[in-house]
């Protein structure tokens, strides 16, 4: 089993697919798995399966365009990180995906350094990366009232 976040980059050019993949895989070597697809229908069966940790995705794909794949990813986990990386991202394109829950659209320009600090933002905001959730309940609660320098007694 895989301990690393899972990166799902989606587009229906095959090119770019593969250029995609390989240039994350060779970015990001050992710190993510990279799973690429040109298929969107496929992408979206296997992101509900596998709940990938961060999504790359084409807006303009043949049956599943990128802003539905957005939509269900976030319906089916809250915390994907949906990266939109298009050829066609201006201002209203930038507003609509992330009123339906992508956290970032990147331009499609041959040039991956912007994706890759995309990335790394998102690999950043996983719940993962911020460590373990602090203790909460009764316990809890009653340790944080505690001064500094004291501990309970039984």
């Amino acid at each position: 089993m895989c301990d690393l976040p899972r990166v799902l980059a989606v587009d229906d050019d095959q090119g770019v697919a593969t250029c995609l993949e390989k240039v994350l895989r060779i970015r990001f070597r050992g710190r993510i798995a990279v799973t690429a697809m040109t298929d969107s229908v496929a992408a979206r069966r296997w992101i509900k399966e596998v709940n990938p940790e961060v999504i790359v995705t084409d807006l303009d794909m043949p049956d599943v365009d990128g802003f539905a794949l957005t939509c269900d990813a976030r319906q089916w986990n809250p915390d994907v990180q949906v990266i939109i990386h298009s050829g066609h991202v201006d201002p209203c394109v930038d507003k609509l995906a992330r009123k339906l829950g992508a956290n970032e659209c990147v331009s499609k320009n041959g040039d991956f350094v912007g994706l890759c600090a995309a990335i790394e933002r998102a690999l950043e905001r996983l719940p993962s990366a911020r460590g373990p959730a602090p203790p909460s309940g009764p316990i809890a609660d009653n340790m944080q009232s505690w001064p500094e320098n004291q501990t309970p007694t039984g």
